[in-house]
């Protein structure tokens, strides 16, 4: 009888550091302390290993709340870009509904909270915390503390003979409708930090991704021979680009997607470090074509052609300079793969050759680089600068800026002038506001890049390059074009960030006849 008993506490033991988190970063004498706890665990981490529950079970429990989430990612780009006001709330209920029975299954239940969320408590909390900002924008607050706040709203209301408490935001409905794309944008992020909890689900999410940007390309590509016609008839807003209704946000689109089939190629591409005889040119075409690697280096052509079928040269660069970036940082790593080192000079190359493309687009086809050129260059700035220095600190409230730019310039359509999404957060939000999106959005990034300079992982290293590579394209888009704050892309960028964030903490692969963990 003490046997057994005595078996069972080594078994419970073993089970409780199975289910430790991984971290790079334990020296010896954290894990062994980290063991001696097992002997004091909770009941219910008892009560699990008895009952058979291991740790990859509690990795890939929750598998329809997974594939619902995936669902959304692959049909939101679907419903014309998600532009149309009942795709927007359509999207937002199913998300905040995903998250509600994923909080109602998991609550009491062990690991609610993930590790990728304990961990990065600090990047979590500062971005969610964004959510304040639509919700304080619409609170009514005393006339005298909007005075102070913002003297051009509180001027404006006493014009209009309002009075008693009123909300910051001029238009509080449009406000409302902007907190719940908001609230759509973080729910991806958190649904991605507590279903994105294993290798598996990682890789099935960036699949996803990579055939979604597919299908954008290919439809871009059928529809594109039509460009012209549209160009020629003076046209500055085109029927389809996929199934997007505006240029820029495909663009942004596809920023954010482009740098996904290159993180996998990094992961895929057998390193040469163990070979000792060096292999040919012919035995690396062949490699390259094998296995995964044939469609998913088709997958980047293909998506790389739908991206330099229209020259855009804001587009272009927005995606080069982190690509460059990133190469420079590759020579900064402590451990260097030769997967980097052969992959992305081929990418720089590319893309230089992407902007010689452009070149060669502006001589051969003057008319149609004019006519996007025009759409590129028409600023928002000198049209709504007055209005932005009038509410400078906390903006006119969230979504509202289409509405007091009539007040600053009645002869222009709004929808004609280029919005910038770093604008648009100055006019909603202002200098404040702004200052406090980035900070969660640039904190994530560098916690993103100390990984990718430190983590050895083939997968962990594939996917913090595709979010730190398409991350920072679009943060260089949005200074220049309207496309960040959209449904797909702001989805797909929260998506990233929190994927960035799983990567620093999902374990390296299991290697045969070789203990995960050293002793």
């Amino acid at each position: 009888m003490m046997v057994d008993q005595g078996r069972d506490k080594e078994s419970g033991d073993e089970g409780f550091a199975e289910l430790l988190a991984e971290d790079e970063s334990q020296t010896p004498y954290q894990r062994l302390r980290a063991a001696k706890k097992g002997a004091a665990s909770p009941l219910w981490m008892n009560d699990l290993h008895h009952a058979g529950t291991s740790k990859e079970a509690l990795k890939e429990q929750h598998g329809v709340l997974y594939a619902l989430f995936l669902a959304h990612i692959f049909f939101a780009p679907l419903a014309l870009g998600g532009v149309l006001p009942w795709t927007q709330n359509l999207f937002a209920i199913g998300l905040l509904v995903l998250l509600l029975v994923w909080w109602i299954l998991q609550y009491g239940k062990p690991l609610f909270w993930q590790q990728a969320i304990r961990r990065n408590a600090l990047a979590v909390t500062l971005v969610s915390l964004w959510l304040v900002a639509p919700v304080a924008s619409s609170m009514p607050i005393p006339a005298t503390l909007l005075a102070i706040i913002s003297p051009a709203a509180y001027e404006l209301r006493l014009f209009t003979g309002q009075s008693g408490l009123l909300p910051h935001s001029l238009a509080p409905h449009q406000t409302l409708e902007n907190g719940l794309m908001w609230l759509t944008f973080l729910s991806c992020f958190w649904l991605t930090l507590v279903l994105v909890t294993s290798r598996k689900r990682l890789r099935i999410l960036f699949y996803c991704l990579v055939m979604t940007a597919a299908l954008q390309s290919i439809l871009s590509l059928l529809i594109i021979p039509t460009l012209q016609t549209f160009l020629e008839n003076g046209e500055n807003h085109f029927e389809l680009f996929g199934t997007f209704t505006n240029y820029n946000h495909f663009y942004g689109f596809l920023i954010l997607a482009l740098p996904i089939p290159c993180g996998l190629l990094i992961a895929l591409i057998r390193s040469q470090s163990g070979i000792r005889t060096k292999p040919t040119t012919f035995q690396n075409l062949l490699e390259l074509f094998h296995g995964k690697l044939g469609p998913l280096s088709f997958v980047i052509v293909i998506i790389a052609l739908s991206f330099f079928a229209i020259p855009s040269k804001i587009a272009t660069i927005s995606i080069a300079i982190p690509l460059f970036l990133l190469f420079l940082a590759t020579l900064l790593r402590s451990y260097r793969s030769t997967r980097e080192r052969q992959l992305l000079p081929l990418l720089l190359i590319f893309f230089i050759a992407g902007l010689s493309w452009v070149s060669i687009k502006t001589i051969t086809a003057p008319e149609m680089t004019e006519k996007i050129n025009t759409i590129e260059t028409v600023s928002q700035w000198p049209v709504v600068k007055k209005k932005i220095f009038d509410y400078i600190r906390t903006g006119s409230g969230g979504g509202s800026h289409t509405t007091v730019f009539s007040l600053y310039h009645q002869n222009e359509e709004f929808s004609h002038l280029k919005q910038a999404d770093i604008l648009n957060i100055i006019n909603d939000y202002g200098i404040l506001g702004l200052l406090f999106w980035l900070t969660g959005a640039l904190y994530c990034l560098v916690l993103i890049f100390m990984g990718f300079l430190k983590r050895q992982d083939a997968l962990m290293r594939g996917a913090l390059f595709a979010s730190l590579a398409s991350l920072t394209g679009i943060l260089i888009f949005s200074t220049m074009s309207y496309s960040l704050f959209t449904l797909v892309n702001g989805m797909i960028f929260y998506t990233l960030l929190g994927v960035g964030l799983v990567s620093l903490n999902l374990p390296n692969r299991l290697k045969r006849n070789r203990s995960h963990r050293k002793n």
